[in-house]
């Protein structure tokens, strides 16, 4: 496995395109460096007459891009089109770039590969959602062997996720040297952590905690009864909570 590193908060147009190489499908780890990756891959110089494409498993992904570049978002003079189901992007149109849902890329996929010798770069994102819902998205199915077609001594495709699966092969993983190493403390002894949260709640610290336990939250009221915090919380475990604190 190669490792790339980022010096800096966002990934580079410089960096994401050494993670292409023509003729391979690479596998990219971005879990250490988080977003970034796609808004650099839509800015990327594309050569004159050849097509980037982007495929996401998810509509929520090409229409979030798509609102950013109609606002001007992404600072780049590509021209870029995108496919789903309710779009008004169609194949033949003046764009260098073309971003599909994954359904819409295998839609248009024989008329793509009619055009195989313009295509320079495949992006295909959040690969690790691709697996898993492959299982249930029969479009999905065999996924990597379908869209590995497209590759040529011209052509180069690459799978980026930040969260990879456990018997996923990795190619790239990009390291970032902003990031300090964090140390995870495991116990079986659930009031040690208890206990250590409630000293750096009175030190005035930040804590996070995630946990859907009643037992624990009501551990972290104060002597009022109350239980002051920023939460995210479903409904059932709202009404376990007021039943024992004020939120």
């Amino acid at each position: 496995m190669e490792i790339l590193t980022n010096p800096t908060k966002y990934l580079s147009e410089a960096l994401v395109e050494k993670c292409f190489r023509f003729d391979q499908h690479l596998k990219v780890d971005k879990v250490a460096t988080g977003n970034g990756f796609t808004t650099s891959f839509l800015k990327l110089r594309v050569p004159l007459g050849k097509i980037n494409i982007m495929v996401a498993p998810n509509k929520s992904v090409i229409i979030d891009k798509q609102q950013q570049y109609l606002k001007g978002e992404l600072h780049t003079n590509n021209r870029i089109g995108f496919f789903y189901k309710e779009g008004q992007s169609e194949i033949g149109g003046n764009y260098n770039i073309m971003v599909f849902v994954a359904d819409s890329f295998f839609l248009y996929s024989e008329k793509l590969f009619k055009i195989r010798n313009k295509i320079h770069f495949i992006l295909v994102d959040e690969a690790h959602s691709i697996e898993i819902q492959s299982i249930f998205r029969y479009r999905l199915k065999d996924f990597d062997h379908r869209i590995s077609k497209f590759l040529s001594s011209s052509v180069a495709i690459t799978s980026i996720t930040a969260s990879p699966n456990y018997f996923t092969k990795i190619d790239i993983k990009i390291n970032n040297e902003l990031m300090s190493d964090i140390n995870v403390n495991l116990t079986r002894d659930r009031l040690a952590p208890i206990k250590r949260a409630n000293i750096d709640i009175k030190a005035g610290k930040n804590v996070v905690i995630a946990t859907n336990s009643k037992y624990i939250i009501s551990s972290l009221i104060d002597y009022k009864g109350k239980l002051k915090a920023n939460y995210v919380i479903g409904t059932s475990s709202m009404q376990n909570i007021v039943t024992c604190a004020e939120v």
